[in-house]
């Protein structure tokens, strides 16, 4: 990794002719209210070793560097030191190899006539004003990384305790220690209620971070919509029969393939089921229909809850 540079704004001029070398050095030493560091190198050869040596704010890189030519070595740049800004420089100008450039990532192409009647204390700050922002954007990503893995790691860790106590609350309320009266029933349920809420809560954080991460990607594959609903439909008798609902299900006789991640589409199933039975009022009607039409399938859940407000509907 290249070694810090100091506070002082970082420049490598890279040219194979002395003269050119030597004269926009000079200019630059020239431009006023700029503490500049300006070192040189006469190839990519040279160029590509300073920078893992140190590191450059921006490159003056020429585009005839024999035996190779800037874009090869602006590749090599842009890949390994890219917070380093890149000026594509030639002895005559080519609109050909300005837009290969500015393609390749340089932020900007300019002939040494250019050079020599360019605004250059305007141009450095303009790399400074692109360095400090692509300087807080990073910090700002790993602030935000960091946020997302202690979010993360908090749910993980919080997972398991919180399994363990809807486990025994499931089995206190269940008289599974001993006969209940109606008011400890009731407080065991909202403790199984709630803690199913923030299990599920961190369940979804987790998964969000799976997909932004990538870590866990979708694994599509044909999946029986029919025989998922119904393996759901059993995973939930439990809490159905707690509120005493009764269940329609019309599922067809038929398999309704679909191609779908079964985990994921599992956990959206059993989130409308859930939520279905949450908000359903005690000896409610729960529906439940599947079917297909042309290429798609088309599931229903219909509970008599009491829905969401017009108002903050999407």
């Amino acid at each position: 990794m290249p070694a810090p540079a100091g506070t002082a704004f970082s420049i490598l001029i890279v040219d194979d002719e002395v003269d050119a070398r030597t004269t926009l050095k000079s200019h630059l030493e020239k431009v006023p209210h700029v503490d500049l560091r300006v070192e040189t190198a006469s190839d990519g050869e040279e160029a590509l070793g300073k920078l893992k040596e140190t590191s450059f704010d921006l490159v003056f890189l020429d585009y005839r560097l024999p035996p190779s030519d800037g874009l090869e070595i602006l590749d090599k740049i842009r890949q390994h030191h890219p917070k380093t800004a890149v000026v594509m420089t030639t002895a005559a100008g080519s609109e050909q190899i300005a837009v290969a450039a500015m393609k390749k990532g340089a932020m900007d192409y300019l002939t040494r006539q250019d050079l020599r009647q360019a605004d250059l204390g305007q141009l450095l700050r303009r790399v400074i004003e692109i360095r400090d922002l692509v300087n807080q954007n990073m910090e700002l990503r790993q602030v935000n990384q960091m946020k997302n893995e202690f979010i993360a790691n908090v749910s993980h860790e919080l997972r398991t305790p919180l399994t363990v106590v809807i486990g025994y609350a499931n089995t206190l309320k269940d008289g599974g220690l001993g006969p209940l009266n109606d008011a400890q029933q009731k407080a065991l349920t909202a403790v199984v209620e709630r803690s199913e809420g923030l299990l599920t809560t961190l369940n979804n954080i987790l998964r969000i971070r799976e997909v932004r991460e990538g870590t866990k990607p979708m694994l599509l594959k044909p999946v029986d919509m029919r025989d998922l609903l119904q393996s759901q439909l059993e995973r939930a008798g439990k809490e159905l029969r707690r509120k005493k609902l009764a269940l329609t299900a019309e599922l067809g006789t038929a398999p309704i393939w679909v191609l779908a991640d079964e985990e994921k589409l599992g956990d959206v199933v059993d989130n409308l089921l859930s939520n279905a039975a949450k908000f359903s009022p005690v000896s409610g009607r729960l529906r439940v229909e599947l079917g297909a039409g042309g290429a798609r399938a088309r599931l229903s859940v219909t509970d008599q809850g009491p829905g969401v407000p017009p108002e903050i509907m999407p």
